[in-house]
């Protein structure tokens, strides 16, 4: 099977976001609630057509990639989450870039 020529091929974009919270948090409570408002918010059928991954992940800051075309989406479910464990919390997308390595400089 041949590949896909580039201008066919799905684009992509990572997407850094930070956690702020008064207590600790670990990574993995971070991206098990990353996960579940993905799910909540956008439903089976949106997250594959999302195409989420989870590229990086620490208990303050993590890296998404996601196509281009969902990106607001994501954006949205992830400042939709407010509370991990029972304890208040906000996201705050840092950037968005077609590139990794701009986003990683940014950690």
């Amino acid at each position: 099977m041949k590949p896909l020529i580039p201008s066919l091929r799905e684009k992509k974009r990572y997407l850094h976001y930070e956690v702020t919270t008064e207590t600790t948090l670990t990574a993995e409570e971070v991206k098990q609630a990353v996960q579940e408002a993905l799910q909540q918010f956008l439903g089976d059928y949106g997250c594959a057509q999302a195409g989420i991954h989870c590229i990086e992940n620490t208990n303050k800051h993590g890296v998404l990639k996601t196509n281009t075309k969902q990106v607001n989406q994501v954006k949205t479910a992830l400042a939709l989450i407010k509370t991990i464990k029972n304890k208040s919390v906000m996201f705050k997308t840092i950037k968005v870039s077609g590139m990794i390595n701009k986003v990683k400089r940014r950690n």
